[in-house]
């Protein structure tokens, strides 16, 4: 006969049980609560679902992983360790002759995918950290989900695109959330415009760099480190054919913010705006630059075009 319990610190505590349910009334992809009964030999988990019998959790679906290539069996799936009377939600996966398979960790995505539309929603700003680099961009963990950041929303220069970045967090902002699709999408540009957006409101006039000439337009490195647009139709009043006429790669040169996309952070120039008169950036936009320059040091740059005129 066991010795009776005098110190109640020893007594053993009752595991929670989830209320009584009919196998045969469940159905695939339903949530039921769960409790964590035994690990068996083959590495998956015995648990009670308030079921006549346990049901089976798999040892590759206790949590999820992000970090899973296309190409691995277990996409987004991965193995952990659960004590027993560990109590969670798990999502029904298999239904056969009575017998019951769930998953913690689609339960989890399941959750995953609307905090990250409420995410979006709201615009916030987190940090994602980096996972790897492919072809096209990179994937990033947000919620324990993977998600592709575009290179052209990676607001960081090219020469940090190495393996040592993996694992590090970087600060993203939403472009997509589509979980019918499984698309999840962020961008690392819109955050950087996010923060330089007091020096880059339309009709702000900027300095920047040009980093790439194409015959259509120039890409321009802004404060803040991001990239804007400036469209040959934006170059001068006057017909421009060709802007590798005009703009060579490592310019500086002045800019008039015209429009900033807050959806995916494009930010839109004009040179144009500058000219006193028509094809002054074509004749001589070196002393385009010169007078702005001037008129720009009574204060910093990022003053609307009036005040700069009235500085003259």
């Amino acid at each position: 006969m066991p010795e009776p319990i005098t110190d109640e610190s020893e007594a053993p505590v009752a595991q929670w049980e989830p209320p009584q349910v009919d196998a045969a009334a469940l159905t695939v992809g339903q949530l039921v609560p769960c409790t964590v009964i035994e690990q068996l030999e083959s590495g998956a988990y015995s648990v009670n679902i308030g079921a006549s019998s346990p049901a089976v959790l798999p040892r590759n679906e206790v949590f999820l992983r992000p970090n899973r290539t296309a190409g691995s069996r277990e996409i987004g799936r991965g193995f952990g360790v659960l004590p027993v009377g560990f109590s969670f939600q798990a999502q029904v996966t298999a239904l056969a002759d009575g017998k019951v398979n769930v998953s913690l960790a689609r339960a989890q995505r399941a959750i995953a995918w609307t905090r990250c539309a409420q995410l979006a929603d709201d615009d916030v700003t987190l940090a994602a950290k980096v996972l790897r680099f492919g072809p096209a961009g990179a994937t990033l963990a947000v919620e324990n989900l993977p998600a592709f950041l575009p290179w052209s929303h990676w607001a960081l220069p090219a020469s940090q695109r190495t393996p040592a970045l993996y694992g590090t967090d970087l600060e993203v902002k939403f472009l997509e959330v589509n979980r019918v699709r499984s698309r999840l999408v962020v961008s690392h540009r819109r955050y950087r415009v996010d923060q330089a957006k007091d020096q880059l409101k339309p009709g702000a006039i900027v300095k920047g760099s040009v980093t790439s000439v194409r015959d259509t337009g120039a890409i321009v490195k802004l404060p803040g480190g991001v990239d804007g647009l400036l469209h040959v139709s934006q170059v001068s009043e006057l017909y421009v054919r060709n802007v590798t006429e005009i703009l060579g790669q490592g310019d500086d040169i002045y800019c008039i913010v015209i429009a900033v996309d807050s959806k995916d952070g494009a930010i839109s120039l004009s040179t144009k705006r500058l000219e006193d008169s028509a094809g002054e950036m074509v004749k001589n936009a070196t002393a385009v630059y010169r007078r702005i320059a001037e008129r720009a040091e009574c204060g910093e740059l990022g003053c609307e075009p009036a005040s700069l005129a009235s500085s003259s």
